[in-house]
């Protein structure tokens, strides 16, 4: 788990006890009507979003295409219930796309004023571009935006 300055710590997964409120962040979320129509353009693209569990903990898979996913947790709440996730995928040899984005209302960028978990997470997917030979750009799937390399 990785730490962030606006008082996130970031990992690839969720515990296994925190079942019920990823199951909420992903399906009941209040926030989703915002991007309604571009989640169901990327359902219908890729599949449902799921819930899968290992003896690690949970992650998050959309449809049968190969995933990763980042959580999001608040260093200033007890517990280890995530409060964000963002699941990616390598579409070609040059991107990388977002292809879910889920955060709980109180911790959006609007809410905190300054960094949200949002921004935290697509900043770590942008650490992981780096990383990767040959990603040109990140693609955010619900608003169709690109993020190139020389940003990143």
């Amino acid at each position: 788990m990785s730490a962030d300055p606006a008082g996130y710590a970031v990992a690839s997964l969720a515990p296994a006890t925190q079942r019920e409120g990823l199951e909420w962040l992903l399906f009941f979320n209040p926030a989703q009507h915002v991007a309604q129509a571009s989640i169901l353009a990327e359902i219908a693209r890729l599949g449902h979003p799921r819930i899968v569990e290992s003896r690690a903990g949970l992650t998050v898979q959309v449809g049968e295409v190969p995933c990763q996913t980042l959580f999001a947790f608040s260093r200033a709440e007890s517990g280890d219930r995530p409060i964000a996730l963002l699941v990616f995928r390598r579409e070609s040899h040059e991107e990388l796309a977002i292809v879910h984005l889920a955060v709980a209302p109180q911790h959006s960028y609007s809410h905190r004023g300054g960094r949200g978990a949002a921004l935290v997470l697509v900043e770590a997917v942008r650490r992981v571009a780096s990383s990767i030979a040959g990603i040109e750009r990140i693609r955010l799937a619900y608003r169709n935006l690109s993020i190139r390399r020389a940003r990143f």
